[in-house]
């Protein structure tokens, strides 16, 4: 059951994803220079695929640091959630855009998904666990 609980979750998370995209969409393809063909499903499946199973095994992994660390409760997961993403993700994101020379844009773009997906995840898992 664990299992499927933490599927649910991966999917909340991405289910944020796609939301997060579909608002700042334009603005990411802009400083990307990928184009709405680029980023279809049809023309991009692997990226589809690889970001529902990279949401599934966060959400795990966020599942096992909540259990080991004894977080409980709607508000504590949120805020941890946005913590990991913001803080952990963030940072890394943040750290290789600027090594990359990426656009403080896309920097901001992706650090906020990070965040809204750790607490989206969290917010999941307060329920599920």
């Amino acid at each position: 059951m664990d299992f499927i609980n933490v599927i649910i979750a991966g999917i909340a998370g991405y289910a944020f994803g796609a939301v997060w995209y579909g608002i700042f969409g334009k603005q990411w393809q802009a400083t990307t220079g990928l184009t709405a063909d680029d980023v279809k499903p049809s023309n991009n499946i692997s990226a589809y695929i690889i970001g529902i199973v990279c949401n599934i095994v966060i959400a795990g992994m966020m599942r096992h640091i909540f259990i080991a660390s004894g977080v409980a409760g709607l508000a504590n997961s949120v805020v941890s959630g946005l913590g990991l993403g913001l803080f952990i993700a963030g940072a890394f994101l943040m750290i290789n855009y600027s090594f990359t020379k990426r656009s403080l844009t896309l920097k901001w773009i992706d650090i906020g998904h990070a965040a809204g997906v750790g607490a989206v995840i969290g917010a999941a898992l307060s329920f599920l666990i």
